[in-house]
């Protein structure tokens, strides 16, 4: 169960991430890149 909660953690902060980077992009006029 633990494992899970720990996969479930990494793979959120690995969206947040990624949706971070594609509004840093967007605002910085690299929306092309991703």
């Amino acid at each position: 169960m633990k494992t899970a909660l720990t996969i479930l953690f990494l793979i959120s902060c690995v969206v947040l991430i990624i949706l971070v980077l594609m509004q840093e992009g967007k605002e910085a006029g690299l929306g092309s890149l991703t």
